[in-house]
């Protein structure tokens, strides 16, 4: 329900709600994925120790030359899934 302006520690890339979901249901963070067609979603992954996966659908093509060099980007959900299965 926020803007990015109100600063909120909702916002991703703020991980606020990915270590309430490990606190509240055990998950750990560091074995963890995130997907996501948005440069944000990489460095939400990054900033708790999980790990990226960049896919070029939905807005991702669009976002794709603001994403750092060296990250993990796949055509789609499907490949993500396969990527995640490949590296787990």
């Amino acid at each position: 329900p926020h803007q990015r302006s109100d600063d909120c520690p909702c916002m991703k890339p703020n991980p606020h709600f990915l270590r309430k979901a490990a606190e509240e249901h055990g998950v750990d963070l560091s074995g963890s994925f995130t997907v996501g067609d948005h440069p944000h979603d990489v460095e939400f992954a990054r900033s708790v120790g999980a790990r990226g996966v960049y896919v070029r659908t939905g807005h991702g093509e669009k976002h794709l030359p603001e994403l750092p060099a060296g990250e993990i980007v796949v055509s789609g959900i499907g490949e993500a899934a396969d990527w995640i299965l490949a590296n787990l």
